[in-house]
């Protein structure tokens, strides 16, 4: 595993811990998001993906007692960014209480995968990466009106639309 640390030597700034766990990106974020550190995180998160290649991100958020909407959508912009670098991004581990305190101020999850714990997450990628299992046709037919009412008495030829 690879891991930025918690503390900036040069600074002394907290940061979120980044570490390569089964082919993800985890990040660790047990620590107060204030401005200086979702900007650091933003540069190590995407420095990393840029370096790593990595295609899945996970932000693990159980280590956060508190999270106010400012540092909600500081997230919310970095999994868009990290999104558009081709990664899948889940966030994972929010306690009730924060969902709570975020779906009151207005908050909402729109456009982000959720999970309720780092498993969740881990699993919910894992099975995105597998393959398509659909062993259906890859044209498949609209259902005509006599299948969908097949014991219709009152249906002429002309109400069932044609299928190719």
């Amino acid at each position: 595993m690879s891991d930025t640390g918690r503390i900036s030597e040069a600074s002394g700034t907290a940061r979120v811990t980044l570490n390569q766990f089964r082919g993800c990106l985890v990040a660790t974020l047990q620590v107060d998001l204030a401005r200086g550190v979702l900007q650091l995180f933003q540069q190590d998160l995407l420095d990393q993906l840029a370096s790593t290649r990595a295609k899945r991100v996970i932000f693990d958020c159980s280590g956060l007692q508190i999270l106010d909407p400012e540092e909600f959508q500081g997230l919310q912009r970095i999994a868009a960014m990290a999104r558009l670098l081709g990664a899948r991004v889940v966030l994972a581990g929010l306690r009730p209480g924060v969902v709570a305190a975020l779906i009151t101020m207005g908050e909402d999850a729109k456009g982000m995968l959720t999970a309720l714990t780092l498993d969740d997450a881990l699993l919910a990628l894992e099975d995105a990466d597998a393959p398509d299992t659909w062993s259906g046709p890859t044209d498949p037919q609209p259902a005509t009106r006599a299948e969908i009412e097949p014991h219709s008495p009152n249906l002429s030829p002309q109400d069932t639309p044609h299928v190719r």
